[in-house]
């Protein structure tokens, strides 16, 4: 349809589609993320019109070869074939929004990973605790009690360190920090929290009885979370999540690619640096301790 090799009788959207991706990004995002090895670059192609270049079975993007040595990506349904392109890059896990979205993907120069379910697998372990000054039994079974409710990975790894539950009332999930309900203690009610160690500071608990625990199992790229009742330290878990098999290759090559890696997470920052070592973040592009609110901002 659009074989005359003049661009300027082109129609305004498919012209500046050509004139605005930058394929070489473009086309290192589109690997990466759908895996279609098709997208090379062949400067020995001339002439105008659409040359696809398929190789493996092909994929749902077209190359668009303008005047000779101009040339560009550009998603095959702009052509034809809305629905089968969108349906074959689906079947490769890569959703498009629409075309507007996939001609910005030309512009993205940085990727930014957050970590619990994209580096890692998603499915933490409780691997260590630690008490300070209460039963196990009564600390294991407050903290699955906190937990239960909440949808959150560490709250449903804490979840399954006891089936013995207690009785709680006012249970309230502080997003992005942790979930606090009240204790029925003879006659009064006692506030018991369960979340991170940033937010427990905020609360007023002291936390340096358990500092050394803190700093060395951070050290090892585990989220540690407290117990808290009142602003008392009942108890600290460290919960650690196991990285993808494929999260340090994705990130090497991205990089190789000239693209910029970033992590933004909710951890804090021993714990960021260490995920972000083992994955091959510089430690300049590490970002700790943001609420899921602050995320956008980056």
């Amino acid at each position: 349809k659009y074989s005359n090799t003049d661009p300027s009788t082109w129609g305004p959207t498919l012209r500046d589609m050509l004139t605005d991706l930058q394929s070489d990004r473009f086309i290192a995002i589109l690997e990466r993320l759908t895996g279609i090895d098709g997208l090379v670059r062949d400067d020995s192609l001339e002439g105008g019109g659409l040359h696809q270049t398929r190789r493996g079975g092909g994929g749902p993007f077209q190359r668009v070869f303008s005047p000779p040595g101009q040339h560009k990506l550009v998603p095959r349904f702009v052509q034809r074939d809305r629905r089968g392109a969108a349906n074959a890059a689906a079947r490769r896990g890569f959703l498009i929004r629409d075309g507007v979205a996939l001609e910005k993907a030309g512009l993205i120069s940085a990727i930014i990973f957050d970590k619990t379910g994209t580096l890692t697998e998603g499915k933490p372990e409780v691997v260590a605790e630690r008490q300070f000054g209460v039963e196990n039994s009564k600390y294991r079974s407050l903290a699955a009690t906190l937990a239960k409710n909440s949808t959150h990975p560490i709250s449903q790894a804490i979840t399954k360190i006891s089936a013995r539950k207690v009785g709680l009332t006012e249970w309230t999930e502080i997003r992005g920090a942790g979930v606090e309900a009240k204790l029925e203690d003879e006659d009064r009610k006692l506030q018991v929290s369960l979340g991170s160690l940033r937010w427990l500071r905020e609360c007023g608990v002291n936390l340096m009885a358990g500092e050394k625990f803190i700093s060395d199992c951070s050290n090892q790229g585990a989220t540690v979370v407290g117990l808290a009742e009142e602003k008392v330290l009942l108890a600290l878990f460290a919960v650690r999540d196991t990285l993808k098999t494929n999260s340090t290759a994705v990130v090497r090559q991205l990089q190789q690619k000239g693209l910029k890696t970033y992590l933004v997470t909710g951890d804090n920052a021993q714990t960021a640096a260490a995920i972000a070592r083992q994955v091959g973040i510089a430690p300049k592009n590490v970002f700790a301790d943001v609420r899921p609110e602050q995320k956008a901002e980056f």
